[in-house]
């Protein structure tokens, strides 16, 4: 146990622990007044596609492990990059979900050859594209969620 200035640290996990129980019994017990609003936002690798595809993006399938409590809305677009997102609005339009979440998943569709409108630099666009979903979400009060782009996979003779 460790004092510092009088104070237990013992006692303020404690206190802690126990200011939090309410917050968790309310999540856990299905007591929310409101859904989880999570915007899911990428490129082809997350996108939804139509029943008869025998293509499927994670995006598509995520919304099977949330209870009914959680809203799954899937903004996604094939062939677009941290850079085409937003160049095309669609970015504006996810902030204007009023979501909780956003769920960001872009990489694939950056590392394009330089000469195409998708590609970024990984050293200095894409990151400073990233920083901007991470900022503007939080400004409008979601919490941003970067998930590790896809692997592109390259199948050779």
């Amino acid at each position: 146990m460790i004092n510092i200035k009088g104070l237990n640290f013992k006692y303020i996990r404690i206190i802690t622990y126990i200011s939090i129980l309410p917050v968790i019994c309310f999540s856990c017990t299905g007591m929310q007044t409101k859904k989880i609003r999570i915007v899911v936002i990428g490129d082809s690798t997350v996108q939804t596609f139509d029943p008869e595809s025998n293509k499927r993006g994670w995006g598509q399938v995520i919304g099977d492990y949330f209870t009914e409590d959680a809203e799954i809305i899937n903004l996604t677009k094939s062939g677009r990059s941290t850079k085409t997102f937003i160049n095309e609005g669609r970015w504006e339009n996810a902030l204007k979900e009023n979501a909780d979440y956003v769920f960001i998943q872009f990489g694939h569709n950056d590392s394009h050859a330089k000469e195409k409108p998708e590609s970024t630099d990984a050293e200095t666009d894409y990151k400073d594209y990233l920083r901007q979903y991470v900022n503007e979400s939080r400004q409008v009060g979601m919490t941003p969620v970067l998930i590790t782009p896809m692997h592109r996979r390259r199948f050779e003779d």
